[in-house]
């Protein structure tokens, strides 16, 4: 009954913090256009992990009742095996071409910030969507505007294939202290990011 009368966006929050045992229940006691109000608030990754457990009949719904454009990001996700880093990653990330400058990129991390969590790096990519570079956001804001992006991304960066085991993503993670990786298929074309929260989630899976 108390989660009944949740806002969607706090409903989300609830079901992101508990067993699968407890969240199919509370999923059970909402009607399918209340679950697709309260998957709508959630991000990418966590969007695809809810709609994993559901029955094929009640994802279906639920993917055809969220934004078309939030339903394909998902779906994406939605292939990889839930232990790989495809399938932690989620789709919400910044962007931006290498030929652009540091004015271009800083707009481009305004126009995201509302729809995207702990912006920490700028992803840079070619003409083809293959990842050439990241630039930490304390880089970016004291760059001048004019600079092109090139001058100022760290080239090679670490970043980890859409088939690498969720393990092996965590001790990256550890390693280097990240914050944030970026995931590429094998084309190195970016498909998305993994951020410090899930690493957490999986050592807590690993440990109990």
């Amino acid at each position: 009954k108390v989660f009944k009368l949740l806002s969607p966006e706090l409903a989300s929050e609830v079901l992101l913090e508990i067993d699968e045992r407890l969240r199919k229940t509370l999923i059970s006691s909402i009607s399918s256009a209340e679950l697709i109000e309260v998957v709508h608030e959630m991000e990418t990754d966590d969007a695809a992990d809810v709609i994993s457990e559901l029955p094929l009949e009640d994802a279906k719904q639920v993917l055809d009742g969220i934004d078309r454009h939030e339903s394909i990001e998902v779906q994406k996700l939605l292939v990889f095996p839930e232990d790989t880093a495809g399938g932690k990653m989620q789709a919400e990330l910044v962007s931006v071409h290498e030929g652009a400058t540091v004015e271009e990129t800083i707009e481009a991390v305004r126009r995201k910030a509302p729809e995207i969590e702990n912006i920490s790096n700028v992803f840079v990519i070619d003409s083809d969507g293959r990842l050439t570079g990241t630039v930490p956001l304390d880089r970016l804001i004291l760059a001048g505007p004019r600079t092109p992006i090139q001058d100022i991304s760290e080239k090679d960066p670490i970043k980890v294939r859409t088939d690498l085991d969720q393990e092996e993503v965590a001790k990256l993670f550890q390693k280097y202290d990240l914050v944030t990786v970026p995931v590429v298929d094998a084309h190195d074309r970016l498909v998305g990011r993994i951020t410090i929260d899930y690493v957490v989630d999986v050592l807590e899976e690993e440990i109990f």
